[in-house]
């Protein structure tokens, strides 16, 4: 919800500060378009080049903060990770704790609360042991995340700079490595590719797909249209 919000203000502008926003830009631009039809005097002329000037202004600025959210994006899925790999661990150890206990039962409420964070990231499969402990896998993927003797961490180093999202550069890959019960490192992969590609992604839905797809699709279209419509601005200028 706080990218609708900065989006909305980008759009519609800011009301408690009466920052005009970009539709109020364009309804200026194209409000001194009409009185131009009907007077093309010089004055009229420098007008409209002044409200074209400004909201080509708008435009970039808007698109800027396009970008900008697109990283914000970025940054956040890093940070998830590091909460999901947090809960990852943590579900392993509640494992451990059930198997040696007489008592596993105890331990539920708080194995509950952890698969339900873990599934708050994306979809996940969940297969519960006659012992209570909990087998996780990624959906639709099939990749393990947690099993009887190891449990995963993802790495996501983050999209570099603002440039390189501008550039539209390959995302970093996220990789995937397996921990055994003493904690002692094993295989590691490529969990994610570089790809934007949401066909090939192993993971779909939760918060992870909601910023993947903000940061890959709705946000860039909003970009696209943006730059079409300061395109058609430069458009109306040449004319004059």
């Amino acid at each position: 919800t706080e990218f609708l919000r900065d989006l909305q203000t980008i759009i519609a502008g800011d009301k408690d500060t009466q920052k005009s926003g970009l539709v109020s830009s364009v309804d200026s631009f194209f409000a001194q378009a009409k009185l131009l039809e009907a007077d093309s005097s010089a004055p009229m002329r420098v007008g409209f080049i002044k409200k074209a000037q400004g909201l080509a202004s708008t435009i970039s600025s808007a698109t800027r903060k396009v970008d900008e959210l697109r990283f914000e994006a970025d940054k956040q899925l890093h940070q998830k990770t590091l909460n999901l790999n947090n809960s990852l661990k943590q579900l392993f150890e509640v494992n451990q704790a059930m198997l040696s206990s007489q008592n596993p039962q105890k331990f539920y409420d708080k194995r509950d609360a952890l698969v339900r964070d873990i599934a708050s990231h994306f979809d996940i499969n969940v297969n519960y042991r006659k012992s209570g402990t909990a087998m996780i896998q990624v959906r639709p993927s099939g990749t393990e995340l947690i099993g009887n003797g190891s449990y995963a961490q993802i790495t996501y180093d983050g999209v570099p700079s603002l440039d390189s999202i501008i550039d539209n550069a390959d995302r970093p890959e996220m990789m995937i490595t397996y921990y055994d019960t003493k904690n002692f490192s094993g295989h590691t992969s490529v969990f994610a590719g570089g790809s934007d590609n949401p066909e090939i992604m192993p993971f779909r839905g939760g918060i992870w797909g909601a910023l993947v797809d903000l940061r890959d699709t709705k946000l860039p279209q909003t970009g696209n249209i943006i730059k079409s419509l300061g395109a058609n601005v430069s458009k109306e200028l040449n004319r004059i």
